[in-house]
């Protein structure tokens, strides 16, 4: 009998104890996130601490996974936390939802948040199905595939990297020049059958469609970028410069092939305006041309400034 009421005093104890925690370490967005991220960091690495800034439902295991997973989102996409931004005010109200709430990053992961709960912040359960599916497009493949392919002396560190890491990189970019000659020569004749059906025509336009071929090819190549750098765990301020810097390449590269098939298909309007007696036509296209080209600037810029986590609303 003594023994059970021990235990039951030490476990009344263990929950004060986290309520008092909560309530004096978790009082405000900057306190939950920054405990969040501090503890899985070194030297302070400690995931029983990291944890506390989520909502222990059933199994403290899962918790744990969860917060190392959410942590790794933000390394593989690259997303630098400005924790000495984060609000420090235990009642902050979001604007938006008009809700005792804080969106780390509104425009690129605005369904993660803390949430304020009786007197604490935390990440909320509401969130945990979202951190499931992001990190899965994250790491399709797993976080540690690279890591384990490699040998393990590249577990020794050189110059505050693993030897894993260095290697890893030179593996990737060796990977992508050589898929990147293979995708453009084979997308040249694919894109070439194409037009050649689509337009029916004797348009003198080889040039454009080698062009169309190999900014193609660099999309896709850049696009798979992304998620290889993600597996090398690189520390933040390298990983969020790197990923931030494809993205960008890849936009203005999306930006520039819509450019070629533009110049493309109005080629093709202006010659089935050359075949028509109305000279309207003739006005007209360089007007739509120059429109279109505007909005595609419009919309490129507007996603480099999102990348760059800048509140593209509030200059709106």
């Amino acid at each position: 009998m003594k023994k059970i009421i021990n235990i039951l005093l030490l476990l009344i104890m263990f929950f004060l104890q986290n309520i008092s925690y909560s309530q004096n370490v978790l009082n405000s967005p900057y306190k939950c996130i920054a405990n969040h991220l501090n503890y899985l960091n070194q030297p302070d690495y400690d995931t029983k601490m990291a944890v506390r800034s989520f909502v222990i439902e059933k199994d403290t295991s899962e918790a744990i996974d969860l917060a190392i997973k959410l942590k790794k989102i933000y390394d593989g996409m690259g997303l630098y936390v400005p924790v000495e931004k984060i609000p420090d005010n235990p009642d902050y109200i979001d604007t938006t939802s008009n809700k005792h709430r804080y969106v780390i990053f509104p425009e690129r992961l605005p369904q993660i948040y803390v949430e304020k709960i009786d007197s604490a912040w935390y990440y909320p359960p509401t969130i945990y199905a979202s951190i499931e599916s992001i990190y899965r497009e994250v790491y399709p493949f797993g976080d540690d595939i690279l890591k384990n392919l490699l040998p393990s002396f590249g577990q020794k560190k050189f110059l505050g990297l693993f030897v894993w890491q260095y290697l890893g990189f030179l593996i990737i970019i060796v990977i992508a020049l050589i898929l990147h000659i293979i995708l453009n020569h084979s997308f040249k004749p694919i894109i070439s059958i194409i037009a050649n059906k689509v337009f029916k025509t004797h348009l003198d336009l080889p040039i454009k469609y080698n062009k169309t071929a190999r900014i193609l090819s660099l999309i896709l190549i850049f696009f798979l970028l992304k998620y290889a750098f993600a597996l090398l765990e690189l520390p933040i301020n390298i990983s969020a410069f790197l990923i931030t810097s494809v993205d960008i390449i890849n936009i203005v590269f999306i930006g520039i092939l819509a450019y070629h098939l533009l110049d493309i298909a109005i080629s093709f309007l202006a010659y089935l305006a050359s075949k028509t007696s109305s000279k309207m036509d003739d006005q007209f296209l360089p007007i739509i041309r120059q429109l279109i080209k505007l909005l595609i600037i419009t919309l490129v810029s507007i996603k480099v400034l999102i990348l760059l986590n800048i509140n593209v609303t509030a200059l709106i």
